[in-house]
Protein backbone atom coordinates (compact mmCIF):
# COMPACT_ATOMS: atom_id res chain seq x y z
CA UNK A 1 0.00 0.00 0.00
CA UNK A 2 2.92 2.35 -0.68
CA UNK A 3 4.81 3.98 -3.54
CA UNK A 4 8.59 4.06 -3.19
CA UNK A 5 10.41 7.29 -4.12
CA UNK A 6 13.82 6.60 -5.66
CA UNK A 7 16.61 9.20 -5.76
CA UNK A 8 18.28 8.57 -9.14
CA UNK A 9 21.31 10.63 -8.14
CA UNK A 10 22.21 8.39 -5.19
CA UNK A 11 20.20 5.32 -6.31
CA UNK A 12 18.46 5.07 -2.96
CA UNK A 13 14.87 4.79 -1.78
CA UNK A 14 14.26 8.07 0.05
CA UNK A 15 10.62 7.73 1.06
CA UNK A 16 7.56 5.49 0.95
CA UNK A 17 4.23 7.23 0.31
CA UNK A 18 1.02 5.50 1.51
CA UNK A 19 -1.71 4.88 -1.08
CA UNK A 20 -4.82 2.75 -1.17
CA UNK A 21 -4.52 -1.06 -1.21
CA UNK A 22 -2.68 -2.68 -4.13
CA UNK A 23 -1.33 0.34 -6.05
CA UNK A 24 -0.88 -0.64 -9.68
CA UNK A 25 -0.66 1.85 -12.54
CA UNK A 26 1.19 5.18 -12.33
CA UNK A 27 0.82 8.18 -14.66
CA UNK A 28 2.25 11.66 -14.34
CA UNK A 29 0.66 14.99 -15.25
CA UNK A 30 0.78 17.91 -12.79
CA UNK A 31 0.83 15.20 -10.10
CA UNK A 32 1.74 11.54 -10.03
CA UNK A 33 -1.51 9.58 -10.22
CA UNK A 34 -1.74 6.06 -8.79
CA UNK A 35 -4.57 3.58 -9.36
CA UNK A 36 -5.43 1.38 -6.38
CA UNK A 37 -8.25 -0.71 -4.89
CA UNK A 38 -10.06 2.30 -3.39
CA UNK A 39 -9.75 4.82 -6.23
CA UNK A 40 -6.71 6.97 -7.05
CA UNK A 41 -3.96 8.71 -5.12
CA UNK A 42 -2.55 12.05 -6.32
CA UNK A 43 1.05 12.69 -5.22
CA UNK A 44 2.67 16.13 -5.46
CA UNK A 45 6.06 15.42 -7.05
CA UNK A 46 7.71 18.33 -5.22
CA UNK A 47 6.38 18.08 -1.66
CA UNK A 48 5.46 14.36 -1.98
CA UNK A 49 2.16 15.10 -0.23
CA UNK A 50 -0.56 12.60 -1.14
CA UNK A 51 -4.29 13.11 -1.67
CA UNK A 52 -6.53 10.04 -1.85
CA UNK A 53 -9.77 10.12 -3.83
CA UNK A 54 -11.99 7.13 -3.02
CA UNK A 55 -14.70 5.93 -5.39
CA UNK A 56 -14.00 2.20 -5.82
CA UNK A 57 -11.34 -0.14 -7.16
CA UNK A 58 -9.48 1.23 -10.19
CA UNK A 59 -7.63 -0.97 -12.67
CA UNK A 60 -6.50 1.61 -15.23
CA UNK A 61 -6.13 5.38 -15.54
CA UNK A 62 -5.56 7.86 -18.37
CA UNK A 63 -4.87 11.60 -18.55
CA UNK A 64 -6.13 14.14 -21.07
CA UNK A 65 -3.55 15.63 -23.43
CA UNK A 66 -3.67 19.00 -21.64
CA UNK A 67 -3.24 17.36 -18.24
CA UNK A 68 -6.48 18.85 -16.89
CA UNK A 69 -8.50 15.64 -16.48
CA UNK A 70 -7.77 12.20 -15.09
CA UNK A 71 -9.92 9.20 -16.04
CA UNK A 72 -10.21 6.05 -13.93
CA UNK A 73 -12.04 2.77 -14.46
CA UNK A 74 -14.48 1.51 -11.82
CA UNK A 75 -16.73 -1.56 -11.77
CA UNK A 76 -19.35 -0.12 -14.15
CA UNK A 77 -18.32 3.46 -14.86
CA UNK A 78 -15.54 5.87 -15.71
CA UNK A 79 -14.63 8.39 -13.01
CA UNK A 80 -13.61 11.85 -14.25
CA UNK A 81 -11.31 13.85 -11.95
CA UNK A 82 -10.13 17.47 -12.00
CA UNK A 83 -6.35 17.02 -12.05
CA UNK A 84 -5.61 20.50 -10.68
CA UNK A 85 -8.06 20.43 -7.77
CA UNK A 86 -7.82 16.64 -7.15
CA UNK A 87 -11.61 16.49 -7.10
CA UNK A 88 -14.08 13.99 -8.53
CA UNK A 89 -16.17 15.76 -11.21
CA UNK A 90 -18.53 12.90 -11.98
CA UNK A 91 -18.96 9.46 -13.49
CA UNK A 92 -19.98 8.11 -16.86
CA UNK A 93 -22.02 4.90 -16.60
CA UNK A 94 -20.78 2.03 -18.77
CA UNK A 95 -22.82 -0.97 -19.87
CA UNK A 96 -20.07 -3.33 -18.80
CA UNK A 97 -16.90 -3.48 -16.73
CA UNK A 98 -14.19 -1.24 -18.22
CA UNK A 99 -10.61 -2.33 -17.48
CA UNK A 100 -8.52 -0.49 -20.10
CA UNK A 101 -8.63 3.22 -20.98
CA UNK A 102 -6.75 5.51 -23.37
CA UNK A 103 -7.20 9.13 -24.40
CA UNK A 104 -7.16 10.34 -28.02
CA UNK A 105 -5.40 13.71 -28.23
CA UNK A 106 -6.65 14.16 -31.80
CA UNK A 107 -10.31 13.39 -31.08
CA UNK A 108 -10.34 14.72 -27.48
CA UNK A 109 -12.17 11.50 -26.66
CA UNK A 110 -11.66 8.80 -24.06
CA UNK A 111 -11.87 5.13 -25.01
CA UNK A 112 -12.60 2.35 -22.53
CA UNK A 113 -12.58 -1.40 -23.19
CA UNK A 114 -14.61 -4.07 -21.41
CA UNK A 115 -12.10 -6.88 -21.99
CA UNK A 116 -14.63 -9.59 -21.13
CA UNK A 117 -17.21 -8.59 -23.74
CA UNK A 118 -14.78 -6.90 -26.14
CA UNK A 119 -16.88 -3.74 -26.43
CA UNK A 120 -15.11 -0.39 -26.74
CA UNK A 121 -16.86 2.73 -25.43
CA UNK A 122 -16.07 6.19 -26.84
CA UNK A 123 -16.69 8.85 -24.18
CA UNK A 124 -16.99 12.62 -24.47
CA UNK A 125 -15.31 13.72 -21.20
CA UNK A 126 -16.85 17.21 -21.20
CA UNK A 127 -20.41 16.07 -21.93
CA UNK A 128 -19.81 13.08 -19.61
CA UNK A 129 -21.57 10.57 -21.85
CA UNK A 130 -20.89 7.62 -24.13
CA UNK A 131 -21.03 8.77 -27.76
CA UNK A 132 -20.29 5.45 -29.51
CA UNK A 133 -19.99 1.73 -28.78
CA UNK A 134 -17.61 -0.34 -30.94
CA UNK A 135 -17.83 -4.12 -31.10
CA UNK A 136 -14.51 -5.95 -30.87
CA UNK A 137 -13.07 -9.22 -29.52
CA UNK A 138 -12.82 -10.21 -25.84
CA UNK A 139 -9.35 -10.61 -24.35
CA UNK A 140 -7.57 -7.32 -25.12
CA UNK A 141 -4.41 -6.71 -23.08
CA UNK A 142 -3.57 -3.15 -24.10
CA UNK A 143 -5.02 -0.09 -25.85
CA UNK A 144 -2.45 2.51 -26.89
CA UNK A 145 -2.61 5.49 -29.25
CA UNK A 146 0.04 6.22 -31.86
CA UNK A 147 1.90 9.57 -31.71
CA UNK A 148 -0.68 11.16 -34.04
CA UNK A 149 -3.33 10.68 -31.33
CA UNK A 150 -5.85 9.40 -33.87
CA UNK A 151 -5.10 5.71 -34.37
CA UNK A 152 -4.83 3.23 -31.52
CA UNK A 153 -3.50 -0.32 -31.56
CA UNK A 154 -5.37 -2.95 -29.54
CA UNK A 155 -3.22 -5.95 -28.64
CA UNK A 156 -5.24 -9.11 -28.01
CA UNK A 157 -3.18 -12.16 -26.96
CA UNK A 158 -6.25 -14.41 -26.59
CA UNK A 159 -7.35 -13.93 -30.21
CA UNK A 160 -3.80 -13.48 -31.64
CA UNK A 161 -4.78 -10.23 -33.30
CA UNK A 162 -3.79 -6.57 -33.29
CA UNK A 163 -6.57 -4.16 -34.32
CA UNK A 164 -6.44 -0.53 -35.38
CA UNK A 165 -9.05 1.84 -33.93
CA UNK A 166 -9.72 5.11 -35.78
CA UNK A 167 -10.79 7.87 -33.38
CA UNK A 168 -12.10 9.98 -36.27
CA UNK A 169 -14.76 7.43 -37.25
CA UNK A 170 -14.99 5.36 -34.03
CA UNK A 171 -14.47 2.15 -35.99
CA UNK A 172 -12.01 -0.72 -36.22
CA UNK A 173 -10.40 -0.09 -39.60
CA UNK A 174 -7.64 -2.74 -39.75
CA UNK A 175 -6.96 -6.19 -38.35
CA UNK A 176 -3.56 -7.88 -38.28
CA UNK A 177 -3.37 -11.60 -37.53
CA UNK A 178 -0.35 -11.89 -35.23
CA UNK A 179 0.34 -15.21 -33.56
CA UNK A 180 1.95 -16.20 -30.26
CA UNK A 181 0.06 -13.82 -27.99
CA UNK A 182 0.63 -10.12 -28.82
CA UNK A 183 0.20 -8.30 -25.50
CA UNK A 184 2.13 -5.01 -25.53
CA UNK A 185 2.68 -2.16 -28.00
CA UNK A 186 5.26 0.64 -27.92
CA UNK A 187 5.61 3.50 -30.41
CA UNK A 188 8.53 5.45 -31.81
CA UNK A 189 8.03 8.22 -34.43
CA UNK A 190 8.40 5.65 -37.23
CA UNK A 191 7.39 2.23 -35.90
CA UNK A 192 5.03 0.37 -33.60
CA UNK A 193 6.74 -2.45 -31.70
CA UNK A 194 4.62 -5.46 -30.73
CA UNK A 195 5.74 -7.86 -28.00
CA UNK A 196 4.42 -11.44 -27.93
CA UNK A 197 4.13 -13.70 -24.90
CA UNK A 198 5.09 -16.96 -26.59
CA UNK A 199 7.94 -15.65 -28.74
CA UNK A 200 11.29 -13.92 -28.40
CA UNK A 201 10.73 -12.13 -31.72
CA UNK A 202 9.59 -8.50 -31.64
CA UNK A 203 7.36 -7.39 -34.51
CA UNK A 204 7.51 -3.94 -36.10
CA UNK A 205 4.67 -2.15 -37.91
CA UNK A 206 5.42 1.03 -39.90
CA UNK A 207 3.26 3.84 -38.53
CA UNK A 208 2.52 5.13 -42.04
CA UNK A 209 0.63 1.86 -42.69
CA UNK A 210 -1.62 2.25 -39.65
CA UNK A 211 -5.14 3.55 -40.17
CA UNK A 212 -5.50 2.98 -43.93
CA UNK A 213 -8.78 1.10 -44.14
CA UNK A 214 -8.59 -2.07 -46.23
CA UNK A 215 -4.80 -2.00 -46.47
CA UNK A 216 -2.96 -5.05 -45.20
CA UNK A 217 -0.49 -4.20 -42.45
CA UNK A 218 3.11 -5.06 -43.27
CA UNK A 219 5.17 -6.54 -40.45
CA UNK A 220 8.94 -6.85 -39.97
CA UNK A 221 10.72 -8.45 -37.02
CA UNK A 222 13.94 -8.81 -35.09
CA UNK A 223 15.05 -11.32 -32.42
CA UNK A 224 14.62 -9.73 -29.00
CA UNK A 225 16.53 -12.41 -27.12
CA UNK A 226 16.62 -16.18 -26.85
CA UNK A 227 13.52 -16.88 -24.74
CA UNK A 228 9.86 -15.99 -25.13
CA UNK A 229 8.60 -13.02 -23.14
CA UNK A 230 6.18 -15.21 -21.22
CA UNK A 231 8.93 -17.60 -20.08
CA UNK A 232 10.16 -15.36 -17.26
CA UNK A 233 8.41 -13.74 -14.32
CA UNK A 234 4.78 -12.73 -14.76
CA UNK A 235 4.28 -9.68 -16.93
CA UNK A 236 4.21 -6.07 -15.79
CA UNK A 237 1.78 -3.35 -16.83
CA UNK A 238 4.81 -1.09 -17.17
CA UNK A 239 6.42 -1.04 -20.62
CA UNK A 240 9.10 -3.63 -21.39
CA UNK A 241 9.92 -1.86 -24.68
CA UNK A 242 10.68 1.86 -24.63
CA UNK A 243 12.19 4.38 -27.02
CA UNK A 244 15.89 4.93 -26.31
CA UNK A 245 17.15 8.50 -25.76
CA UNK A 246 19.37 8.36 -28.83
CA UNK A 247 16.85 7.33 -31.46
CA UNK A 248 15.74 5.86 -33.66
CA UNK A 249 16.13 2.87 -31.35
CA UNK A 250 14.44 1.03 -28.48
CA UNK A 251 15.41 -0.78 -25.30
CA UNK A 252 13.81 -4.20 -24.80
CA UNK A 253 13.66 -6.00 -21.44
CA UNK A 254 13.59 -9.79 -21.75
CA UNK A 255 12.88 -11.39 -18.31
CA UNK A 256 13.89 -14.96 -19.16
CA UNK A 257 17.15 -13.83 -20.80
CA UNK A 258 17.88 -11.58 -17.80
CA UNK A 259 18.98 -8.98 -20.33
CA UNK A 260 17.98 -5.58 -21.72
CA UNK A 261 18.64 -5.32 -25.45
CA UNK A 262 19.31 -2.22 -27.56
CA UNK A 263 17.78 -2.35 -31.04
CA UNK A 264 18.51 0.34 -33.64
CA UNK A 265 15.84 0.72 -36.31
CA UNK A 266 16.83 -0.76 -39.65
CA UNK A 267 19.10 -3.47 -38.25
CA UNK A 268 18.46 -7.20 -38.42
CA UNK A 269 19.34 -7.85 -34.78
CA UNK A 270 19.98 -5.96 -31.54
CA UNK A 271 23.07 -3.76 -31.51
CA UNK A 272 23.97 -4.87 -28.01
CA UNK A 273 22.62 -5.57 -24.56
CA UNK A 274 22.90 -4.81 -20.86
CA UNK A 275 23.17 -7.53 -18.25
CA UNK A 276 20.69 -7.38 -15.37
CA UNK A 277 23.08 -9.28 -13.07
CA UNK A 278 21.01 -12.42 -12.75
CA UNK A 279 17.68 -10.67 -12.18
CA UNK A 280 14.65 -10.77 -14.47
CA UNK A 281 13.78 -7.31 -15.86
CA UNK A 282 10.03 -7.03 -16.41
CA UNK A 283 10.01 -3.36 -17.45
CA UNK A 284 12.51 -0.69 -18.40
CA UNK A 285 12.82 3.08 -17.91
CA UNK A 286 15.66 5.42 -18.88
CA UNK A 287 17.21 8.16 -16.76
CA UNK A 288 18.73 10.30 -19.50
CA UNK A 289 21.69 12.48 -18.55
CA UNK A 290 23.06 12.82 -22.07
CA UNK A 291 24.12 16.14 -23.58
CA UNK A 292 21.21 18.15 -24.94
CA UNK A 293 21.16 21.38 -26.94
CA UNK A 294 19.83 24.04 -24.54
CA UNK A 295 20.34 26.98 -26.92
CA UNK A 296 21.71 26.98 -30.50
CA UNK A 297 25.24 25.60 -30.28
CA UNK A 298 25.11 25.29 -26.47
CA UNK A 299 24.91 21.77 -25.02
CA UNK A 300 24.58 20.86 -21.36
CA UNK A 301 23.91 18.03 -18.95
CA UNK A 302 23.95 17.40 -15.21
CA UNK A 303 26.03 14.76 -13.42
CA UNK A 304 26.50 13.94 -9.74
CA UNK A 305 29.97 14.52 -8.24
CA UNK A 306 30.64 13.05 -4.82
CA UNK A 307 33.80 14.93 -3.82
CA UNK A 308 35.33 18.37 -4.51
CA UNK A 309 38.58 18.57 -6.47
CA UNK A 310 40.05 18.86 -9.94
CA UNK A 311 38.54 16.55 -12.55
CA UNK A 312 39.50 15.62 -16.12
CA UNK A 313 36.47 15.69 -18.42
CA UNK A 314 36.57 13.70 -21.66
CA UNK A 315 34.21 14.70 -24.49
CA UNK A 316 33.58 12.14 -27.21
CA UNK A 317 31.46 12.58 -30.33
CA UNK A 318 31.01 9.67 -32.73
CA UNK A 319 29.96 11.58 -35.88
CA UNK A 320 31.92 13.63 -36.76
CA UNK A 321 34.67 12.01 -34.72
CA UNK A 322 35.71 14.45 -31.98
CA UNK A 323 37.67 13.66 -28.82
CA UNK A 324 38.57 16.51 -26.47
CA UNK A 325 39.71 16.75 -22.85
CA UNK A 326 39.56 19.62 -20.38
CA UNK A 327 39.88 20.08 -16.65
CA UNK A 328 37.18 21.23 -14.25
CA UNK A 329 37.39 22.34 -10.62
CA UNK A 330 34.61 21.32 -8.26
CA UNK A 331 34.49 23.52 -5.17
CA UNK A 332 33.31 22.17 -1.81
CA UNK A 333 29.89 23.08 -0.54
CA UNK A 334 29.60 25.27 2.52
CA UNK A 335 30.16 22.98 5.50
CA UNK A 336 26.97 21.85 7.17
CA UNK A 337 26.61 21.64 10.94
CA UNK A 338 27.94 18.32 12.05
CA UNK A 339 25.25 15.92 13.19
CA UNK A 340 25.74 13.95 16.34
CA UNK A 341 26.52 10.37 15.43
CA UNK A 342 23.95 7.78 16.44
CA UNK A 343 24.97 4.49 18.01
CA UNK A 344 23.02 1.39 17.03
CA UNK A 345 22.63 -1.08 19.90
CA UNK A 346 21.05 -4.52 19.63
CA UNK A 347 18.94 -5.55 22.62
CA UNK A 348 19.17 -9.24 23.59
CA UNK A 349 20.13 -10.41 20.10
CA UNK A 350 19.64 -14.14 19.44
CA UNK A 351 22.74 -16.33 19.28
CA UNK A 352 21.66 -17.64 15.90
CA UNK A 353 18.67 -17.61 13.53
CA UNK A 354 16.57 -20.52 12.32
CA UNK A 355 16.18 -20.79 8.55
CA UNK A 356 12.54 -20.52 7.49
CA UNK A 357 11.35 -19.11 10.83
CA UNK A 358 10.47 -15.49 11.62
CA UNK A 359 12.93 -13.60 13.84
CA UNK A 360 12.13 -10.39 15.75
CA UNK A 361 15.16 -8.19 16.36
CA UNK A 362 15.09 -5.27 18.79
CA UNK A 363 17.33 -2.19 18.56
CA UNK A 364 17.97 1.08 20.38
CA UNK A 365 19.33 4.21 18.68
CA UNK A 366 21.47 6.04 21.22
CA UNK A 367 22.76 9.63 21.33
CA UNK A 368 26.37 9.02 22.51
CA UNK A 369 26.70 12.54 23.99
CA UNK A 370 23.71 12.22 26.29
CA UNK A 371 23.50 8.42 26.36
CA UNK A 372 19.78 8.79 25.65
CA UNK A 373 17.50 7.16 23.06
CA UNK A 374 17.00 8.99 19.78
CA UNK A 375 13.78 8.77 17.79
CA UNK A 376 12.93 9.45 14.15
CA UNK A 377 10.18 8.67 11.66
CA UNK A 378 12.48 7.61 8.80
CA UNK A 379 14.11 4.58 10.44
CA UNK A 380 14.24 1.56 8.13
CA UNK A 381 16.04 -1.77 8.20
CA UNK A 382 17.86 -3.89 5.65
CA UNK A 383 18.66 -7.59 6.00
CA UNK A 384 20.60 -9.50 3.38
CA UNK A 385 22.22 -12.88 3.03
CA UNK A 386 25.91 -12.83 2.11
CA UNK A 387 27.15 -12.57 -0.56
CA UNK A 388 24.08 -10.65 -1.77
CA UNK A 389 21.96 -13.73 -2.54
CA UNK A 390 18.78 -12.43 -0.86
CA UNK A 391 17.72 -9.17 0.73
CA UNK A 392 14.72 -7.60 2.43
CA UNK A 393 14.25 -3.91 3.17
CA UNK A 394 11.36 -2.74 5.34
CA UNK A 395 9.94 -0.42 7.94
CA UNK A 396 10.73 -0.93 11.61
CA UNK A 397 8.16 -0.85 14.41
CA UNK A 398 8.74 1.83 17.08
CA UNK A 399 7.96 0.80 20.66
CA UNK A 400 6.78 2.97 23.56
CA UNK A 401 10.16 2.77 25.32
CA UNK A 402 11.96 4.38 22.35
CA UNK A 403 13.35 1.15 20.89
CA UNK A 404 12.57 -0.40 17.49
CA UNK A 405 11.83 -3.89 16.22
CA UNK A 406 12.36 -5.47 12.82
CA UNK A 407 11.03 -8.86 11.71
CA UNK A 408 12.10 -11.01 8.79
CA UNK A 409 12.34 -14.67 7.80
CA UNK A 410 15.80 -15.90 6.73
CA UNK A 411 14.99 -18.17 3.77
CA UNK A 412 18.08 -20.41 3.97
CA UNK A 413 20.97 -21.33 6.18
CA UNK A 414 23.88 -18.89 5.91
CA UNK A 415 25.25 -15.57 7.14
CA UNK A 416 22.90 -12.54 7.37
CA UNK A 417 23.78 -8.87 7.80
CA UNK A 418 21.30 -6.42 9.33
CA UNK A 419 21.52 -2.61 9.09
CA UNK A 420 19.39 0.21 10.50
CA UNK A 421 19.33 3.39 8.42
CA UNK A 422 17.95 6.88 9.09
CA UNK A 423 18.96 9.96 7.14
CA UNK A 424 17.74 12.32 9.87
CA UNK A 425 19.88 10.54 12.50
CA UNK A 426 23.00 10.35 10.35
CA UNK A 427 22.73 6.63 9.55
CA UNK A 428 23.17 6.25 5.76
CA UNK A 429 22.47 2.87 4.12
CA UNK A 430 26.20 2.07 4.02
CA UNK A 431 26.92 3.03 7.63
CA UNK A 432 29.52 0.83 9.39
CA UNK A 433 27.17 -0.25 12.20
CA UNK A 434 25.65 -3.61 11.35
CA UNK A 435 24.95 -6.95 12.98
CA UNK A 436 25.88 -10.38 11.67
CA UNK A 437 23.80 -13.51 12.38
CA UNK A 438 24.12 -17.12 11.30
CA UNK A 439 20.99 -18.97 10.26
CA UNK A 440 21.08 -22.72 10.86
Amino acid sequence: QKIAVADTWRWQITKNIPTGPNPRKLLRANHLWVADDEGVTAIDTQSLAATRIRFGATRDIAISSDGALVFATTSNSIAIIDAHKQKLLGRVAIDGTPSLVAYSSAGKTLYAIDTKSGRIFAIDPHAKKVIATIESHPGAAQLRFAPNGRHALIANPERNIVQVLDAASNRIVQNAEIGEGPDQVTFTPLLAYVRRRASETILMIPIDQIGIEGKQIGVADFPGGQHGYGDGLSGSIAASIIEAPEGPSVLVANPADKMIYLYKEGMAAPAGGFSNYGRQPRAVLVVDRGLREATPGHYETTVPVKKPGNYDVVFFLDTPRVVACFSMDIAPLHPEPKKTATRVTAIEPPKHLVAGESVRLRFALIDPDRNAPRRATDVRALAFEAPGIWQQRGEVTPLADGTYTFEFIPPDTGMYYVWLESESLGLPPNNPQFLVFEAR
